[in-house]
C-alpha cells in the first residue's frame, strides 16, 4: 500500500508541475501578444517620425 501512496503522491506532484507549466506557457503567450502589439505601435510611431524628419529636411532645404 505504501508504494501505491508514493506513486499517487508522485502523480499529484507531476500534475501540479504540469499545471504550473501550462500557466507559465499562457503567460508567455500573453506577453508575446503584448509585445507584438507594442512593436506594431512603435513601428507606426517610427514611420511618423521618419515622415516628419523628411518634411523637416525638405522645409530646411527650401528655406536656404
Amino acid at each position: 500500500m505504501l508504494e501505491v501512496d508514493t506513486i499517487n503522491s508522485e502523480i499529484e506532484l507531476l500534475k501540479a508541475e504540469h499545471e504550473k507549466k501550462l500557466q507559465l506557457l499562457q503567460q508567455l503567450r500573453n506577453n508575446t501578444a503584448q509585445c507584438e502589439a507594442e512593436i506594431h505601435h512603435l513601428s507606426g510611431a517610427l514611420a511618423m517620425c521618419e515622415k516628419l524628419l523628411t518634411m523637416n529636411t525638405d522645409n530646411a532645404r527650401k528655406t536656404k
